[in-house]
């Protein structure tokens, strides 16, 4: 899969997070983010794991799997999305998708 990590994207994995933890305090005992020294005091510090960014030799397991149900979350609304156009269009089509 091919994963994006623009500036937008970037924010909308911190909004995720935002909305999935709710507090920043949350966040880090859900990732258990003091065992791997990589405590967070905002969420905007946080960003999309990737393999051309500093990172520990092991990334954090838990930021990573979040980042994955992103960016499945994403494509998800993505295509929501593009259903309702077609919806709109002609709303007898036969929709689908792989």
């Amino acid at each position: 899969m091919n994963v994006c990590y623009c500036p937008v994207c970037v924010t909308g994995f911190q909004n995720w997070l935002r909305n999935k933890y709710g507090t920043i305090e949350r966040l880090n005992a859900a990732h258990g983010n003091t065992f791997y020294s990589l405590t967070y005091h905002d969420f905007d510090q946080i960003v999309l794991p990737t393999p051309n960014v500093q990172r520990p030799w092991m990334p954090n397991p838990s930021l990573e799997l979040d980042s994955y149900r992103f960016t499945s979350d994403a494509v998800i609304e993505f295509q929501r999305q593009q259903v309702q156009i077609l919806r709109k269009a002609n709303p007898n089509w036969f929709v689908t998708h792989n």
